[in-house]
């Protein structure tokens, strides 16, 4: 679109052509055509860009009601459709319009004031066409052969770098380009990862001119970018489109003749289309692949770490006439890391421990390891609770392999029911009266072992009354959720335990598993699911 402009009152004619983004009109500096007068507001109207089969088309859209725009005399009071001759009269301004048909844009709605700044952030040159791929491609059957070939030969690249280099290769045979150049990322947002570009006499390119106007059009506006008269004197044409893949752009493929040399035209424009969407395929072929093999590493180490925690499993629990002990464990379906350990000491004391593990698989296996030997030492030499878990800081503090441990310690008297405790971060502990009330032993919260130098831990004690119970349970017990995806929930969890009160451990835990059934046995577990139950008899 091209304005006449002209000032009757310095009897002056100015021309203006715009393209491919709104032109906002009025009297202030800041609009892209500004009439200086007193009488003109400041921000009078928008001229806003659409397409209609293929054509440009141009509305009056005006913003200030305050503001006077003549017409045909009659005053423009809503959006106008601007056709060819119009002479719309401001003040002492005519703005006579001239509409450009070959010219084809793509534009946001009128109104989205933040794109259209972006868009005249990274104008095109005149003459300049944005589209968007039509339903039919037109490529003469000579063309078609070599490019089908192409297309045959990605199938059988399994990297990245040979994608770019089959592909630059191809596009500039079936172009003729003087230089192509292309970038591609792994998914639909953020950078370019790999970027590599050729001349036509083989050798590497370096960026081309414009790059992050064609990155902003073909990445986020998806526009497909012919320029026949670049703003490059050396160039005679450019082209630049989006490789648009299931869920986006995945990158960009760019080509340029030089000056004397073939205009890049309709028919290369549909050639560079079709290479491109076989490259789109073949990235996410790519991706497909690292992804299943990084999925097969993961399931290597979830593997590795259940090895570790079977091996580390009680094939018997300690049997105490005045405690009994029922124990439950299922692997998570995402994430591992469960560890407990029951053991009875020599002089008839329990030591108890429980807690998961959060690190690199390697990292995970060799703490769960550590802790395990760490805390069977330490129980033999009787330190205490709060003690052994400041050891476990020291033991697992490593700034260049980070691990977290939460977990509770304890050392129980089956006879007297007293119990001397420290906890970590984040573990379940709940004692069950024999009235069915439930008391939490972690409302103290401390920092979990590992991820803090010199962490120290506070030493807590409790008595356990005679037919009164005790429940530990890793983090991911109240993480469980059922078919319908609804979380358990701790509050849920603690209420389920307490309804097992004056009931032995074994059946106790029966019935919490039964009643959460749809949680934890046939829901789904992200995480471990560990459960220890603890009922205190007198002793016959």
């Amino acid at each position: 679109m091209r304005i006449q402009l002209t000032d009757t009152r310095a009897e002056s004619v100015r021309q203006f052509e715009y393209h491919d983004a709104a032109v906002s009109i009025g009297s202030d500096s800041g609009n892209l055509l500004q009439l200086p007068s007193m009488e003109v507001p400041a921000y009078l109207a928008m001229l806003m860009p659409s397409r209609q089969a293929g054509t440009e088309v141009w509305t009056y859209v005006p913003v200030d009601p305050a503001g006077v725009a003549i017409l045909d005399e009659f005053r423009i009071d809503g959006p106008h459709v601007i056709e060819e001759g119009d002479e719309i009269r401001v003040d002492r301004f005519v703005l006579r319009f001239e509409m450009d048909a070959d010219v084809e844009i793509e534009l946001p709605e009128a109104g989205n004031v933040d794109e259209l700044a972006k868009i005249r952030q990274y104008p095109l040159p005149p003459r300049s066409e944005t589209q968007r791929p039509e339903n039919f491609i037109h490529v003469p059957l000579h063309r078609f052969q070599p490019l089908a070939a192409f297309l045959m030969k990605l199938s059988s690249l399994t990297d990245y770098v040979r994608l770019l280099e089959v592909t630059l290769e191809a596009v500039q045979t079936a172009l003729g380009a003087r230089r192509v150049w292309m970038g591609i990322r792994r998914t639909n947002s953020g950078r370019l990862e790999f970027v590599d570009g050729r001349t036509s006499q083989g050798r590497h390119a370096g960026d081309p001119p414009m790059l992050e106007t064609f990155t902003y059009r073909c990445l986020s506006r998806r526009q497909y970018i012919r320029i026949p008269r670049p703003t490059d004197k050396s160039l005679r044409s450019q082209m630049a489109i989006p490789i648009t893949g299931e869920h986006g752009p995945v990158g960009l493929i760019y080509a340029d003749t030089a000056r004397g040399e073939h205009r890049l035209d309709a028919v290369d424009m549909d050639i560079l289309t079709v290479a491109a969407a076989g490259v789109a395929l073949q990235i996410e072929a790519i991706a497909g692949g690292v992804q299943a093999h990084q999925h097969k590493i993961e399931e290597g180490k979830a593997a590795f770490i259940r090895e570790v925690q079977s091996r580390l499993d009680l094939t018997n629990v300690p049997v105490w006439p005045q405690l009994q002990i029922a124990a439950y464990a299922k692997p998570g379906a995402e994430r591992a890391g469960d560890i407990y350990d029951i053991t009875r000491l020599p002089n008839g004391l329990a030591s108890i421990m429980l807690g998961h593990v959060t690190a690199d698989a390697t990292r995970a296996a060799m703490a769960m390891t550590e802790i395990r030997s760490a805390f069977r030492i330490a129980s033999l030499h009787a330190d205490p609770p709060h003690i052994q878990l400041k050891a476990l800081n020291w033991l697992l503090h490593d700034d260049r392999m980070p691990c977290r441990f939460d977990g509770i310690i304890m050392m129980i008297n089956p006879k007297t029911g007293a119990i001397e405790y420290a906890i970590a971060g984040y573990v379940g502990a709940v004692v069950i009266a024999g009235s069915g009330e439930g008391r939490p032993m972690d409302a103290a919260r401390n920092v979990p072992v590992g991820p803090e130098k010199g962490s120290t831990y506070e030493r807590q004690s409790l008595r356990l009354a005679d037919g009164a119970s005790l429940v530990l349970f890793s983090p991911g017990c109240a993480r469980a959720c059922n078919r319908e995806g609804e979380v358990l929930g701790r509050e849920r969890l603690v209420e389920v335990l307490c309804d097992g009160f004056g009931l032995t451990a074994a059946r106790a835990l029966d019935g919490v598993l039964s009643d959460l059934q749809g949680f934890i046995k046939t829901g789904v577990a992200p995480d471990d699911i560990t459960i220890l139950y603890m009922h205190r008899v007198t002793a016959s």
